[in-house]
């Protein structure tokens, strides 16, 4: 992709990178979308993919807590460490190298598109 702005492919990195905080990350994500003023296809497109992934993270984390209240999962000291806390980590170790990798794709100028969800993003 030529003729891409500089500060676009940057934006754009940062909003991927935003889920590396979690839940103020997504905040920061869509403040990055509305605060820029001149928006291009790229940037459009990129953030999206941002923000709908760290929307999809945030609704597995909350289901994570909430099975934890139940006592489903164990998040805290002490208790034992089960397969689906192991499953859930494993996902969110690949989110977060997934997420990397878009960061970088992005800011090299090319568009990224998450595997499995991309096109649902896309889409909604």
């Amino acid at each position: 992709m030529t003729g891409l702005e500089k500060r676009d492919k940057i934006l754009v990195s940062i909003a991927h990178l935003c889920i590396l905080i979690k839940i103020p990350g997504l905040f920061l994500a869509v403040a990055i979308f509305f605060l820029n003023n001149e928006k291009s296809q790229f940037f459009i497109r990129g953030v999206r993919q941002a923000i709908g992934l760290q929307l999809i993270v945030t609704a597995i984390l909350c289901i994570y807590y909430v099975m934890g209240m139940f006592g489903l999962v164990s998040h805290y000291e002490g208790k034992s460490f089960n397969s689906l806390q192991l499953g859930f980590l494993i996902m969110y170790f690949i989110v977060i190298v997934s997420a990397v990798y878009a960061a970088y794709k992005s800011y090299k100028g090319f568009d990224y598109r998450y595997p499995i969800i991309g096109r649902f993003i896309e889409t909604h």
